[in-house]
């Protein structure tokens, strides 16, 4: 079924295509090495090596942020020949969980540093941002400190050589901020809930940002997912509501946004857990000026785990080099699922493949996707280990039919 939205229409209706995608059959896709690790006796089940965060060289091969406790590591020069070369990270009490790329290849570390517990039950954080080389040498590194609790969880490179950062601020606000080349803040905004902020850039400067924000009283209390833009001075020009009325109850929860630019707009993906009551992750497409222009549920993205409780997998969202989108995730089936929506309509297509060996039939992998030519996607999985298990980490690649 074709889901096409007609200008002032998909803006009122916030139209939203049904649940389903056209399954076109085990996907082409190849796994070029693995690393399992085996936790040692003792260890905790924070313990074992993982993947933080992925990003690409200018070589195009890829830079990996990797930790095992208490030790982190980038790993130069990944590629399908294997892991790369390792650096073993400076900690001087900081924890880098990400890291993206800028011009030239330089690597940008972000995550939190001077942890220490302030009030009983409470802890504060510092931002933490920090500048490599592509040798993974330290350029330099900075914090951002306030009263409570502030981490950085993205950034995004900008084309005049200033940086985007987002991340958490306070016990339950998202922030964002713009800095200069030095790591300088030019301004910033808190805006939505610390569960999710995304960003992406877009022409002349503007920024889009979505974040998940609660309103209401107790008893009216609702979440939605929205898209802020704003101009390169850090005003507000738009804000559009993309899903609404996330929740209806209070009890735990927990949201991701996830964000991607291509030419005619941005995809946004979001995840939301309630309980036992998840909702299916959805991508929707906006339009420069916030129109919305398709939205999409994806099938089987909520996970049962057998014993009554459901979760959602954790997606990963890129843009491919025609404009359309790709999504995915490690389903509780055993398999990987991937989608592919159509740019201008959202028409979505799926297609699967077994995990990689070393998984050991455990699907809660965390995922991404990096477009690496037409029609080929490499996919890093890392799988968090568990106590007298294993961990797991791999490259994979999708060959996708044009």
């Amino acid at each position: 079924m074709r889901c096409l939205p007609i200008g002032l229409l998909a803006l009122l209706t916030g139209l939203t295509c049904p649940a389903s995608a056209e399954d076109i059959g085990p996907a082409n896709f190849t796994v070029h090495w693995e690393r399992s690790t085996t936790i040692p006796e003792g260890r905790g089940p924070a313990a074992g090596f993982q993947l933080t965060g992925v990003t690409v060289l200018p070589d195009r091969s890829l830079a990996l942020l990797a930790i095992d406790p208490p030790d982190q590591y980038l790993f130069l020069g990944t590629n399908k020949d294997g892991i790369g070369s390792e650096v073993l990270l400076p900690r001087d009490g900081s924890w880098p969980l990400g890291i993206n790329s800028g011009a030239g290849g330089d690597l940008w570390l972000s995550g939190f540093a001077n942890q220490w517990m302030f009030v009983p039950g409470d802890t504060k954080r510092d931002a933490y941002l920090a500048k490599y080389d592509t040798d993974g040498n330290l350029i330099w590194e900075r914090t951002y400190g306030w009263w409570d609790f502030r981490m950085i969880t993205r950034v995004v490179p900008l084309p005049s050589g200033d940086l985007v950062v987002a991340g958490a601020h306070g016990r339950d606000g998202g922030w964002i901020a713009k800095l200069d080349q030095s790591g300088s803040i030019l301004w910033e905004h808190d805006m939505g809930l610390r569960q999710g902020v995304g960003v992406a850039a877009l022409p002349d400067g503007y920024l889009a940002v979505t974040a998940i924000e609660g309103a209401g009283e107790k008893s009216a209390y609702r979440e939605h997912v929205t898209v802020f833009v704003f101009n390169a001075n850090g005003a507000l020009v738009r804000r559009t509501i993309i899903r609404e009325d996330l929740n209806d109850s209070s009890g735990a929860h927990f949201g991701s946004v996830g964000m991607a630019a291509v030419a005619d707009g941005i995809y946004v993906i979001t995840t939301w857990t309630h309980d036992s009551r998840p909702r299916t992750t959805e991508v929707a497409k906006v339009a420069p000026d916030g129109t919305i222009l398709w939205k999409r549920q994806l099938p089987q993205t909520v996970l049962d785990n057998g014993t009554g409780w459901k979760s959602v997998c954790r997606p990963s969202l890129a843009a491919l080099s025609d404009g359309d989108a790709i999504v995915g995730c490690a389903a509780a089936s055993g398999e990987l699922l991937f989608y592919r929506l159509a740019s201008a309509t959202g028409e979505a297509t799926m297609t699967t493949a077994p995990l990689p060996d070393c998984q050991n039939g455990r699907w809660h992998a965390r995922m991404s996707l990096v477009p690496h030519g037409d029609g080929v996607v490499w996919v890093i999985g890392s799988l968090t280990p568990f106590e007298k298990s294993s961990g797991c980490t791999w490259l994979g690649e999708l060959s996708l039919a044009e």
